[in-house]
């Protein structure tokens, strides 16, 4: 936890304003909406896909939402798993947002010692950095009270409203009879308004 935090904390002193992912402008009716593939996306799993979109509510807050299929190995079991987030976002700066949400993990097909759903509320924290003309470097960090995420992403600009970008995320549960632990890079476009 503590080098997830140190990430966070060096990206922070070192932001300038940049405008690409995460979603910056959160004027009303400003939309991000992100398609990301993960190519034999975490451990023991297949080819999967994460959906999301963030929604500017107007002055310093969004809505977002974000959604990940896949399919954990637990103890030498399989299952099918989605991940689902509701989060409100508040902007601090150009470069740095919060966020505080709910966080939602159902599995499918019997894993001995899981249950079926892991529910919790969560906190992070989301920072941006521009590296280049059309390069911007960001993280997210959350934790809550079952489990942690941390996603660092390079988004690069193609249009004026298409990013590609590249990520890698590590979502880590605490199940009660163990730790569940899945990471994977991702590359994905974001369409902005």
């Amino acid at each position: 936890m503590w080098k997830k935090l140190f990430l966070v904390m060096v990206l922070l002193f070192n932001c300038t304003p940049g405008n690409a992912s995460p979603l910056q402008d959160f004027s009303p009716g400003k939309v991000a909406i992100d398609i990301n593939w993960k190519p034999d996306s975490f451990r023991g799993g297949d080819n999967k896909w994460e959906y999301g979109g963030t929604v500017g509510l107007g002055g310093r807050w969004a809505l977002n939402y974000r959604q990940l299929h896949f399919s954990p190995t637990f103890h030498g079991n399989s299952s099918d798993a989605s991940n689902k987030e509701v989060n409100v976002l508040y902007k601090i700066n150009d470069n740095l947002q919060l966020l505080a949400g709910y966080s939602m993990t159902e599995r499918k097909g019997a894993v001995a010692n899981l249950p079926s759903e892991e529910d919790m509320v969560q906190g992070g924290i989301i920072a941006t950095k521009k590296i280049g003309h059309a390069t911007t470097l960001y993280t997210l960090l959350s934790c809550g009270s079952k489990g942690d995420n941390i996603e660092v992403g390079l988004s690069y600009q193609l249009q004026k409203n298409l990013e590609l970008t590249t990520t890698y995320r590590h979502l880590e549960y605490n199940s009660g009879s163990g730790d569940e632990d899945f990471r994977g890079f991702g590359v994905g476009l974001t369409f902005k308004n």
